[in-house]
């Protein structure tokens, strides 16, 4: 490159263009130029070859540095209040698991307890007529197991019954009764009402199953009880009898029993 410079200014001088003295310093000041100019035009290809992989490498992460610290700012700011509600959540659910373990503890032991007021009440009603009953529930097969032992003339006959249906119609219709009643402690219902309860009786129970249901009644003076039967009334005046009758019991209200009869069906 300099042979070439150095024939150039030659040609220079013999035209007279350029003094003889001033070749040396024409040619280095030549040459400093070219070179800078080589440089230059190096970088700037460097440049241009650094841009092409900066756009490569923001196209690859997804956006320009700028637009990659805006995202990472919106993400943080994002994260700050998501975490904040997360946490507030994780509180709730916290506070709420503990409460929902606390209230399983409680309905756990009330139901225990109920078992055993229904099964101690169950009995209860069922000796008025003489029977033992038992009232078990099995929480694995939620199933009602009822265990009665009848009274019976022949003490060999006084068995275990679990199938109501080994009972007579007056002994399985006061069972029912009984265990209604159990039930009804714990229900909350302002209007309690039983149909046809006393079918299938004898006279002896249908007086003891009346009565209890009118000492229950007495028992629950703020609640309202409907009886209906298809039986003549004279079980009902015999109870309200028995039970006026009673050691320690108080007579009963005026108006505590109102008797509405039905009139026979009307012929076609």
């Amino acid at each position: 490159m300099k042979g070439q410079m150095q024939r150039r200014m030659q040609e220079l001088v013999t035209k007279g263009d350029l003094r003889p003295d001033e070749l040396p310093q024409r040619l280095e000041m030549t040459y400093q130029k070219i070179c800078i100019d080589q440089a230059v035009e190096a970088f700037r290809k460097k440049a241009a070859d650094f841009d092409k992989q900066i756009m490569t490498m923001e196209k690859d992460a997804g956006g320009s540095k700028a637009e990659l610290e805006y995202q990472r700012d919106k993400a943080q700011t994002d994260y700050a209040r998501h975490d904040y509600s997360y946490r507030n959540m994780k509180n709730v659910y916290v506070i709420t698991k503990d409460a929902v373990a606390d209230r399983w503890q409680k309905f756990h032991r009330l139901f225990e307890d109920v078992k055993i007021m229904v099964s101690s009440k169950f009995m209860l009603y069922m000796r008025r007529r003489g029977h033992m009953g038992k009232v078990r529930i099995k929480d694995g097969e939620l199933k009602l197991l009822v265990k009665i032992n009848a009274r019976s003339v022949d003490a060999k006959q006084n068995k275990a019954v679990t199938d109501l249906k080994q009972l007579s119609g007056g002994e399985r219709s006061f069972t029912t009764v009984a265990f209604i009643l159990a039930l009804g402690e714990f229900t909350e219902n302002p209007f309690r009402a039983m149909d046809e309860f006393d079918v299938y009786m004898d006279a002896v129970n249908r007086r003891i199953a009346t009565q209890t249901l009118l000492e229950f009644a007495r028992e629950k003076s703020h609640l309202q009880f409907v009886f209906l039967t298809p039986q003549d009334l004279q079980a009902v005046e015999d109870a309200k009898r028995h039970l006026a009758a009673a050691r320690n019991s108080e007579p009963l209200l005026e108006g505590f029993v109102k008797v509405v009869q039905m009139r026979p069906a009307r012929p076609n």
